[in-house]
């Protein structure tokens, strides 16, 4: 939205608030985010009704969003970046694989092992994209390049490719840990 990143493209196609207007894109994505809560909820899965509403809310992507709203760019930290990559996509994506855990009848300690993962993965999407920002052209990427490094939010520009690449290759390593405990019945 212009409010908020102002992009124009995702994977090569005009963003629904350019094709439709803002009005109509707050309003689709209200109806979407509502539609899904009245699937889940006649599913009977209150948790994963839970769940989704701190991932989506206070938790999560809308303090992100707040967050990366109000934050100075110019002055913004690693940690303060990171933050905002937890809240924004670490919470929507572990809120998928825990809900899907949960679904499964998955035991607590399983759901959170869910949960950790859907983090890193989160944080590593956010390190990758960055990455491929500073790598790639528009063309390639279906979206503004370098629109990040324009507002000075991205992890590059903070730590260097070397650095990011390193903390990628540490996030990735992190999660194959993971994922073998995913392998385990118990």
């Amino acid at each position: 939205l212009p409010c908020m990143d102002n992009d124009e493209l995702r994977r090569g196609k005009p963003t629904v608030w350019k094709k439709y207007g803002e009005t109509m894109a707050v309003l689709i994505g209200d109806t979407l985010q509502t539609l899904w809560f009245e699937l889940i909820a006649q599913s009977g899965h209150a948790a994963i009704v839970r769940e989704i509403a701190r991932a989506i809310g206070d938790m999560g992507v809308t303090r992100g969003q707040v967050r990366d709203t109000l934050l100075r760019h110019d002055t913004l930290t690693l940690p303060e970046l990171l933050r905002i990559h937890d809240e924004k996509t670490g919470w929507f994506i572990a809120s998928a694989l825990v809900s899907g855990a949960l679904a499964a009848g998955a035991a607590s300690d399983k759901v959170e092992s869910f949960r950790s993962f859907g983090f890193l993965l989160g944080r590593a999407f956010q390190i990758k994209d960055d990455i491929l920002d500073y790598e790639s052209d528009s063309e390639t990427l279906g979206k503004w390049a370098g629109k990040d490094v324009d507002l000075g939010k991205w992890i590059v520009a903070l730590i260097g490719i070397e650095k990011s690449r390193e903390m990628l290759a540490q996030l990735e390593s992190d999660m194959l840990v993971l994922i073998h405990q995913f392998d385990d019945p118990r």
